[in-house]
């Protein structure tokens, strides 16, 4: 078969990017082949809900922080500053690296003292969904200190129409999906038939959280961003703190899906839905798709 030509990244022009589920890319320069990040670490009032502030410490200033995005074999390096009243380090979940880059405060290197930055440099050797989080206490993770980190591996990625992930908090911000609580959380957007992979990534800083799609099964493809043997079907997927899993929807019929926790003091009142919440918003097929019937 002749080569055929390569399909642009429209992500990959080193700018910040809306990724359509309350999340944005970090951007980057590159320097001598090296993609070049800056995460500065600075407290900020947050707007959990419409009107409702809590204090946030913020990777440049949102919550989650950007979404650092690269390609499997680039090299990275990472500026961080430290601009919180605390000291702080932060750690590359999931990332086989030299041990000095790791981030652990006190056991690979010294804390990051305020007013301070450290460069962490590493090749993205290990491909998938995977975060990074400060490393000095829970109660840093639940104030927003996290952001997703994925790598997009050389072959064999998910096929998918739709790429949106979800990062669930349970700390200081309160019950929060990508840095919000529902009414304020944003929709995932989808027509019938799409492939939507929603990338879940349980950041804690305590509990455990049972996550529930309405109107149709998802199949798990990946944990912690390893690739699972057979793709799982199933409709409830526990997420724990510190793991990833990447889920395939493919939305049978048009309508707005809940997606939410399913321990109900997370997701609901006798007031109506609140915290750990978010909805599928399906429009109709745009191809010859047809659902299964009831």
């Amino acid at each position: 078969l002749p080569d055929l030509p390569a399909v642009p990244d429209p992500l990959a022009d080193g700018k910040a990017h809306d990724l359509g589920d309350g999340t944005k890319t970090a951007p980057y320069t590159v320097v001598d082949g090296v993609k070049v990040f800056q995460l500065r670490m600075v407290p900020k009032k947050w707007e959990v809900t419409r009107g409702h502030f809590r204090e946030a410490w913020t990777f440049n200033g949102i919550v989650p922080g950007p979404v650092i995005k690269v390609n499997e074999g680039d090299p990275v390096k990472i500026v961080v500053r430290n601009d919180l009243p605390e000291m702080t380090a932060v750690h590359w979940h999931g990332m086989e690296l030299p041990n000095d880059q790791d981030g652990v405060p006190g056991i690979t290197q010294k804390a990051i003292m305020p007013g301070h930055s450290y460069t962490y440099q590493w090749t993205a050797l290990v491909p998938g969904t995977h975060w990074y989080h400060s490393h000095m206490g829970g109660n840093q993770i639940g104030r927003g200190l996290y952001g997703a980190l994925e790598v997009v591996p050389r072959v064999g990625d998910i096929v998918a129409d739709r790429d949106y992930r979800l990062m669930i908090g349970d700390g200081a911000l309160g019950l929060t999906l990508n840095g919000h609580s529902y009414p304020d959380t944003r929709p995932l957007v989808a027509n019938v038939g799409e492939r939507v992979r929603i990338r879940l990534i349980g950041t804690g800083p305590e509990l455990l959280h049972p996550i529930h799609v309405h109107g149709q099964p998802f199949e798990v493809w990946a944990q912690d961003g390893m690739p699972l043997p057979v793709p799982q079907k199933m409709d409830t997927l526990v997420v724990g703190v510190g793991q990833t899993y990447d889920i395939v929807v493919v939305p049978r019929r048009p309508g707005k899906w809940l997606i939410h926790c399913h321990i109900f003091s997370h997701s609901e009142s006798a007031h109506g839905m609140l915290g750990l919440v978010t909805t599928l918003n399906v429009g109709p097929s745009t191809t010859n798709y047809v659902p299964l019937p009831y």
